[in-house]
């Protein structure tokens, strides 16, 4: 599972729209982080490690913090 720490503000905003919506807050996180991953794939095309994560988030694969962390590592 993914974890995600907000500020207060944002935390709740998202909870608002989340009422407004009636969508899950694990769904909204991983929409969001499968757009980041598809803004970073059309960035950075060619590399492969990005290309994976965006296809195991788009096949609904569980990917642990761990995971994420290890991945955003990579990229600094």
């Amino acid at each position: 599972m993914l974890g995600v720490r907000l500020d207060a503000a944002l935390d709740k905003e998202l909870t608002s729209f989340l009422k407004k919506s009636k969508r899950k807050r694990s769904d909204v996180v991983k929409e969001a982080l499968r757009q980041y991953l598809l803004q970073r794939l059309e960035e950075d095309w060619h590399d492969r490690k990005t290309i994976q994560a965006w296809e195991s988030i788009s096949l609904g694969r569980m990917v642990s913090l761990k995971e994420v962390d290890e991945y955003l590592k990579t990229w600094e």
